[in-house]
């Protein structure tokens, strides 16, 4: 289920009256890939999913490299969110775009009012990127 729910409705608020700049809301589910498995019966192909985490890394590295697009994913956990900004930036760096990783931060509930109002600051001002 998307949201931990079996029934539930989307409903589109698309006029409160706030000013705000166009947003695109995706929501990823990691495709399956063949993989080859042994086993004592031989070789099969088997379909197995990349790591949420993995495809989000890519996904984002893409979006921040190709595009000037500023980029929030939503992540279960505090470790899983401090993961998936050491893997992207990982890739980044990787990928010859290392001045893009010191655009990248993790912002989370556990910080302070001052420490998430300056994350907001920096996406909000574009000094952050993610």
């Amino acid at each position: 289920a998307l949201v931990g729910a079996d029934n539930f409705e989307l409903v589109a608020t698309s006029d409160d009256g706030a000013p705000r700049g166009e947003r695109l809301f995706v929501f990823w589910s990691p495709a399956l890939h063949p993989v080859k498995s042994s086993s004592a019966d031989g070789e099969a192909i088997i379909r197995e999913q990349r790591s949420t985490n993995s495809e989000t890394a890519d996904l984002l590295a893409w979006l921040l490299i190709h595009t000037s697009m500023r980029v929030i994913a939503f992540v279960r956990t505090r470790v899983g969110g401090e993961v998936l900004v050491k893997m992207l930036a990982h890739r980044l760096i990787s990928q010859g775009h290392a001045a893009l990783a010191e655009l990248v931060r993790v912002y989370r509930g556990g910080y302070d009012k001052d420490e998430r109002r300056e994350i907001e600051r920096g996406l909000f001002d574009r000094q952050l990127r993610a």
